[in-house]
C-alpha cells in the first residue's frame, strides 16, 4: 500500500512549488540582485534607501500562518460536520 502524504508534507511541497514559480530567471526582470558578498539585495531602482537585504523569511512566515489557518479551518469543519451528523 502506498504511503499517504501528511498535510504538513503536502503544504511544504506546495510552498516549494509556489516559491519556484515566483523566482524570475531573467536577472533584468528581478527586483533584487546579488551584492558583492553574495547577499540578495533589492536593486537601487526599487525605491529603497541604500542597500536593503531581501527578506524571504517574512514571506515564509506568512505562508506558515496561512497553513496554520487552513488546518484550523479543516478541524472546525470536521467538528461542525460531526456535531451536525450526530443530531
Amino acid at each position: 500500500m502506498e504511503r499517504r502524504e501528511s498535510h504538513a508534507e503536502y503544504m511544504s511541497r506546495r510552498m516549494k512549488q509556489e516559491d519556484a514559480k515566483e523566482i524570475e530567471l531573467d536577472p533584468d526582470k528581478r527586483d533584487w540582485e546579488y551584492d558583492g558578498d553574495g547577499t540578495k539585495i533589492y536593486k537601487a531602482n526599487q525605491g529603497y534607501v541604500g542597500k536593503t537585504i531581501v527578506n524571504h523569511q517574512l514571506s515564509n512566515n506568512f505562508q506558515a500562518l496561512k497553513m496554520q489557518l487552513n488546518r484550523i479551518e479543516e478541524k472546525l469543519d470536521h467538528i461542525i460536520t460531526s456535531k451536525l451528523s450526530t443530531k
